[in-house]
């Protein structure tokens, strides 16, 4: 009866374990849209502990703090952005690399990891963000232009 019960509460936290990662990408970056459009405060911190970002282990004091200024300012940048959408009665389209190449006519260089997917994040016709997932979590939410061609920022 022991065995059973245990059997039991392990198939149950392994069941929900597996729920849990296979969250789709556009729910990722929905519910990081809404975690950022709710929570003005909340850090880089929090969203790798929620599972949400890609967390880098092992950094020096000083290059997280970096990290958290960094991603203070890119998620307070996509908030406005959003919000400027909005204020449009417009709605934030999550469309994927290819979907946007084919329905926006985005042709921007993008150096893409080879396991990463990109999305772009759309108000109307202009561009809020671009979006790099790795693993089910978000890597970047920024690129940065080097001779034309856009690189990801890695968080």
């Amino acid at each position: 009866m022991k065995n059973i019960i245990i059997i039991v509460i392990l198939t149950y936290l392994f069941g929900t374990t597996c729920m849990c990662q296979n969250i789709n990408d556009q729910e990722l970056i929905q519910s990081f849209l809404n975690e950022i459009t709710s929570n003005q405060d909340i850090t880089l911190e929090e969203f790798s502990k929620k599972g949400i970002f890609a967390s880098s282990i092992n950094q020096e004091v000083e290059a997280q703090q970096e990290r958290e200024s960094l991603f203070s300012l890119l998620a307070q940048s996509v908030q406005d952005e959003i919000n400027g959408c909005k204020s449009l009665d417009d709605r934030v389209e999550i469309l994927t690399l290819e979907e946007s190449k084919r329905l926006k006519s985005f042709d921007e260089d993008l150096e893409i990891p080879d396991k990463g997917k990109v999305y772009i994040l759309f108000c109307g016709n202009s561009v809020i963000t671009r979006m790099l997932i790795i693993d089910n979590k978000i890597a970047a939410i920024s690129t940065l232009n080097k001779s034309g061609k856009l690189f990801f920022a890695l968080l």
